[in-house]
């Protein structure tokens, strides 16, 4: 594996092993070990394919045949940066996956002596992938991975950062989870912010919903988790019980749970900040 690379406004890791991690934060496998195995696995019987020269079967030559497109450059971008063709002489094409960022939780008002408050989970980020050739591929491509949404501070939540590849394919981020108004604890609800969606691929897909926060009684109340993605579950959990900050989206485009405040709460709390976005650049050759 090659080492981080990091320069100016851009950081991401390359590699072509189940070990690697990314920077900061992220952990790679956690996030997408199901892809990284898969791909690995179909990897390792396309270079067995190669041992054998199967060109001649088709009519066509060893260059030619699919068999022969490998995958050999997997990058991983969790900040804004930018994908220059030159770096990979002779590709045959990408193929690119992205996510949109989480949207943040909805945030708790303050409370009285007979009132409580309750914040709905932020919506996960849209999903698109599509497989590029080289020939429409730009000399460089702008790659943008998306910002989590804020948490809303007593009130809704902010929406994620859209992720995108050039003008190829893109996904928008989850809308903000809101934030409900100071009320009698029984049956007060506060709705979840919705998913993004995916938008250019050959494969759209929408980001889940953030779930409902409710109240039940004076001092108990069950924030709303936040949605999931392709990258992440339904995460940053909801918590039952008194006045809690909402806990923040799974990198990966996760939307960040709401916030809860029991009776006789003097203060706003924040909703769970969104998880970011992430975008992968697959290089076939």
């Amino acid at each position: 594996m090659e080492p981080m690379r990091q320069e100016a406004d851009q950081t991401y890791v390359r590699h072509n092993t189940l070990n690697a991690t990314a920077p900061m934060t992220w952990a790679v496998d956690d996030v997408l070990s199901f892809h990284v195995t898969y791909e690995a696995a179909a990897s390792a019987l396309i270079e067995m394919g190669m041992n054998n020269d199967h060109g001649a079967l088709s009519g066509l030559s060893d260059n030619d045949h699919p068999l022969y497109l490998r995958l050999n450059d997997r990058v991983y971008y969790v900040l804004d940066a930018t994908w220059t063709k030159a770096d990979y002489p002779d590709l045959k094409g990408v193929f690119v996956r992205l996510v949109g960022a989480g949207g943040g939780g909805g945030g708790a008002v303050t409370t009285g002596g007979s009132t409580v408050a309750v914040g709905g989970g932020g919506g996960g980020g849209g999903y698109s992938e599509e497989f590029i050739a080289a020939a429409d591929l730009g000399t460089t491509e702008a790659v943008v991975a998306g910002t989590g949404g804020a948490g809303g501070d007593g009130a809704t939540g902010t929406v994620g950062e859209t992720s995108s590849f050039g003008s190829h394919l893109s996904a928008t981020g989850g809308s903000g989870g809101t934030a409900s108004a100071a009320a009698a604890p029984l049956g007060t609800a506060c709705g979840g912010g919705n998913g993004g969606d995916g938008s250019g691929g050959d494969l759209n897909l929408a980001g889940g919903e953030g779930l409902t926060g409710y109240t039940f009684i004076t001092n108990r109340i069950h924030a709303g988790m936040g949605g999931s993605s392709m990258y992440a579950g339904n995460n940053g959990r909801g918590i039952a019980g008194g006045d809690h900050v909402g806990e923040p989206g799974d990198p990966g485009g996760g939307g960040g749970a709401g916030a809860g405040a029991v009776t006789n709460n003097a203060a706003t709390i924040a909703g769970g900040v969104g998880g970011d976005g992430l975008v992968i650049v697959e290089v076939i050759y």
